[in-house]
C-alpha cells in the first residue's frame, strides 16, 4: 500500500482493493452483538467473527488472519492485555484496538506496551470508530481524547521530559509541548522558567531544540507552526 494517507475507509477499502477484514474480542455477550450490528452497518467492512475467549481468538487464528480486532480488556480466561501481547507476537501483521469502559492510565499505557495501536472506549461513536480503524490500518496509533489526556497527566506527574511510546505526541515531549503552549501565550522565558519551576537556561535549551524540531528561526514562526500543526492544546 503507497505511504500517502488516506482520510476515509471508503478510500482505504478501494486502496487495498477489498474490506477491511475485522474481529471482535468481548465477553459481554448485548454489547459483542451490539458491535457487530454498527460494524455490520459500514460498507468498507468485512465482520469475520465475534470472539467471547482467548480460545476461541486463538484457534481462529491458526488458520485466518484478520487485518483488525477489537480487543475488550477484562475477558473471563485471559485479560485483553495478555491476549493483545499475544496476538501481536504471534501474528505482527494483526492490528489490535483496545475497545474498552476503562480510561486510568495504568490500564491504558499497559495495553499500549502490548502492541496495541488504538484505544477507544466503549461510547465510542460510529464516526470516532471509522476514523480510528482506518488511521491503525495504515500504520498510525489512535487514542480516544479521553485515554491521550490521561497517560499524558500520567506522565506529568512523572518524568515530563519524555515522550510516549505509541502516543501521538507529534514529535515532541511532553515538556516541549508545555512550552510550545507558553510561547504560545507570549510567556518570557523567565515566566515560562517560573511557571514550570526549570531554570532560565533549560527553557532556552527547550525552545532552540524546539524550534530545530519545526524547522523555524524565530518565536512568530513557532507559534505559526503551533497553531498550523494543532499542538497549542495538546499539553
Amino acid at each position: 500500500m503507497s505511504t500517502t494517507h488516506v482520510k476515509s475507509l471508503s478510500e482505504l477499502e478501494m486502496r487495498m482493493g477489498r474490506k477491511i477484514r475485522l474481529g471482535i474480542v468481548e465477553d459481554h455477550e448485548m454489547f459483542r452483538e451490539g458491535m457487530q450490528l454498527l460494524l455490520s452497518s459500514i460498507s468498507s467492512i468485512e465482520m469475520i467473527g465475534s470472539f467471547s475467549t482467548s480460545d476461541d481468538l486463538k484457534k481462529y487464528l491458526i488458520h485466518n488472519q484478520p487485518d483488525l480486532l477489537l480487543m475488550d480488556i477484562k475477558l473471563n480466561e485471559e485479560s485483553g492485555i495478555d491476549l493483545t501481547e499475544f496476538v501481536t507476537k504471534q501474528y505482527p501483521e494483526v492490528k489490535v484496538i483496545a475497545l474498552s469502559m476503562y480510561d486510568t492510565p495504568n490500564i491504558i499505557l499497559k495495553m499500549i506496551s502490548s502492541g496495541a495501536s488504538g484505544y477507544l472506549l466503549k461510547n465510542v461513536s460510529k464516526d470516532e470508530l471509522k476514523e480510528a480503524i482506518t488511521k491503525v490500518m495504515q500504520g498510525q496509533e489512535y487514542y480516544c481524547s479521553e485515554a491521550a489526556m490521561q497517560v499524558m497527566q500520567k506522565v506529568a506527574h512523572t518524568d515530563r521530559n519524555v515522550s510516549v511510546p505509541g502516543l501521538d505526541l507529534k514529535g515532541f515531549t511532553l515538556r516541549e509541548l508545555q512550552v510550545i503552549k507558553l510561547v504560545c501565550d507570549g510567556k518570557t522565558n523567565k515566566e515560562i522558567s517560573d511557571n514550570l519551576n526549570i531554570s532560565t537556561r533549560t527553557v532556552e535549551t527547550h525552545r532552540l531544540r524546539i524550534m530545530k524540531k519545526m524547522g523555524v528561526n524565530s518565536s512568530t514562526e513557532l507559534v505559526k507552526y503551533a497553531i498550523r500543526h494543532e499542538l497549542y492544546n495538546m499539553s
